[in-house]
């Protein structure tokens, strides 16, 4: 009797040995350097270097394009979806075998009945769906497309004045490690499991978003350039402001909403100006030559709570996002604080 039990708890002893040799060589000082506050942590950003960059509004059809040519799957994350020809897009692939998949918010903006068509029409339809709640994230709130081996990551939602009035802006390509990131981390999210991004290109917030677009900005030696539909998060309008009073230029083209006259303090130094057409892109422009293209609102729930989607991009993508924002920002009327 003894020697079984001997025979069970021999090799528990030499796995906790293992694991305390493990413990007694990690370096915790190394470790805590890396996973402390923003002003400590160093990341060795990476760019993506090239892209194809549509510019909204007058994309739906660039969309459904993509939709009608997938041949194995289509998995599509949205933070609202109710655009009748999209969902016919989608039914019409399911029904050649291809594995289609979304995953939107259940509770876009507090109300429960927006995605309510599209949801319904799923259920009717046998369409693999998953609706994220506050359990998960406060909003999911990222929008993205995977289609086969290429992918698309947006700042519209599929409603119609995203792909008729808005100005947006749809990032694709076939980068296979973005590939292999937005997957894995969409069927986490559809499975109810939160992951993150192990590619440093790609931002799947709300883990270390702040930090890391912070770090982004306070690289900037010439000039800082936002859209923004939103912006209200103290904490980066403060460090903008402090990055515009040392002397590098700071432009927000913020969207122009009916019925507000006032407008928050971005700060003393910060130029503001209202967008004449609708704005509902999120993008940072860093000395026209890096950017950050995703789903983020610049606001404190945002950047801490959601399900948010974001890239950065190098000169090559960067250029016409760059060049749109000059043609916008010319005739974008100014904003009183």
């Amino acid at each position: 009797m003894w020697g079984i039990k001997n025979n069970k708890i021999l090799p528990l002893l030499i796995v906790g040995a293992i694991f305390f040799v493990l413990f007694l060589s990690f370096d915790f000082e190394t470790y805590q350097k890396h996973h402390t506050t923003a002003s400590r942590v160093v990341w060795e950003q990476k760019y993506l270097e090239n892209a194809i960059v549509i510019v909204g509004p007058h994309s739906e059809d660039w969309v459904i394009d993509k939709i009608n040519h997938a041949r194995e799957r289509i998995w599509v994350g949205v933070y609202t979806f109710t655009l009748p020809n999209m969902r016919e897009a989608l039914l019409r692939a399911k029904k050649t075998g291809i594995d289609v998949r979304v995953m939107l918010e259940k509770n876009p903006f507090g109300n429960t009945s927006i995605n309510r068509e599209t949801i319904q029409f799923f259920r009717e339809n046998n369409i693999d769906f998953h609706e994220s709640t506050e359990q998960q994230f406060s909003f999911m709130h990222a929008k993205y497309m995977i289609f086969d081996d290429e992918w698309i990551l947006e700042t519209a939602n599929w409603t119609r004045s995203s792909f008729s009035s808005n100005r947006e802006f749809f990032i694709s390509w076939s980068d296979s490690l973005i590939l292999e990131n937005l997957a894995y981390i969409f069927e986490n999210d559809f499975a109810w499991w939160i992951w993150i991004s192990r590619d440093l290109r790609l931002l799947a917030g709300p883990t270390n978003a702040r930090e890391r677009l912070v770090l982004f900005l306070e690289k900037a030696s010439q000039s800082i350039d936002i859209y923004a539909p939103d912006f209200s998060d103290s904490l980066l309008i403060d460090r903008l402001d402090q990055i515009c009073q040392s002397g590098r230029r700071v432009r927000l083209l913020i969207a122009d909403y009916p019925g507000e006259d006032e407008q928050e303090n971005h700060g003393d130094c910060i130029q503001t100006r209202k967008m004449k057409k609708p704005l509902h892109a999120k993008v940072l422009i860093r000395d026209k030559w890096d950017t950050f293209v995703g789903s983020f609102n610049y606001t404190k729930n945002s950047l801490e709570n959601n399900r948010e989607m974001g890239l950065f991009l190098s000169w090559s993508a960067t250029k016409s996002i760059s060049q749109t924002f000059e043609s916008d920002w010319k005739q974008a009327e100014v904003a009183l604080h």
